[in-house]
């Protein structure tokens, strides 16, 4: 009961944001636009703020970002094997596909408004320990797994254009600013700035969920069942 109660509230908003989206409350374009403002505008101040607060923790916790690393790269490769060998044999597009989604997870959209249920603020802040921790790394493994595969081998420039796009990515830089600024001793933003910053990372789950639902596409049982019998075997490695 303990996991629908968690669940079911953010079940209510995708279904609220997939029917917006079917009815034509959204378009394409309106959904991509409310995709696009919660990742450049809405989440960065939310993480910002919240390594800022836990950025000191986040560098005494190296069995964590350990751990982390070889999880990634051990699913990674199973999941290279797995498509190369079993199930996407000769299609390098679905391949690198596998590789680069198998440690892709909805932490922001979903795992950040379950943490928040189930825990209130000590949720969101060991949710940002996680994130901050995590965030370089698991951009770099699925990022290269992808390039790599789709590129057949290694190249500066393949190397130099995700290098360009992890330094200009807006969720590693919140994280970085956050853990910098907590390192050189600051311990709180002006409350003008923070307060602005708060209620613009306040708005993230129910604009997350409500983008999530715009993107599902879900208007016939027929589509569903066809998408699961294509993803199924990447779906299962990702559990």
């Amino acid at each position: 009961m303990l996991g629908l109660s968690l669940v079911l509230p953010l079940m209510i908003i995708i279904i609220t944001g997939n029917l917006l989206r079917a009815r034509g409350f959204y378009s394409k374009n309106d959904v991509d636009t409310l995709t696009k403002t919660l990742y450049w505008v809405i989440l960065p101040p939310l993480l910002f703020r919240a390594t800022l607060e836990s950025g000191r923790e986040v560098l005494s916790q190296p069995n964590l970002l350990i751990s982390l690393n070889i999880c990634y790269i051990v699913t990674i490769i199973i999941a290279w094997g797995g498509a190369k060998y079993i199930f996407h044999k000769d299609n390098r597009l679905r391949i690198a596909t596998a590789a680069f989604s198998s440690i892709r997870a909805n932490n922001l959209y979903l795992g950040f408004p379950v943490m928040y249920i189930a825990m209130g603020d000590a949720g969101l802040h060991n949710a940002s320990v996680y994130l901050a921790v995590s965030t370089i790394s698991f951009q770099l493994f699925s990022i290269v797994a992808g390039e790599a595969i789709l590129c057949g081998r290694p190249s500066f420039s393949v190397s130099c254009r995700i290098l360009r796009n992890i330094a200009l990515n807006p969720l590693v830089i919140s994280c970085v600013a956050g853990i910098l600024l907590a390192l050189f001793g600051v311990e709180r933003l002006p409350r003008e700035l923070d307060e602005a910053m708060r209620l613009m990372g306040s708005a993230a789950t129910a604009v997350a969920l409500l983008a999530l639902g715009g993107t599902l596409e879900l208007s016939g049982i027929r589509k569903v069942i066809s998408m699961i019998r294509s993803t199924w075997p990447d779906s299962a490695i990702k559990l």
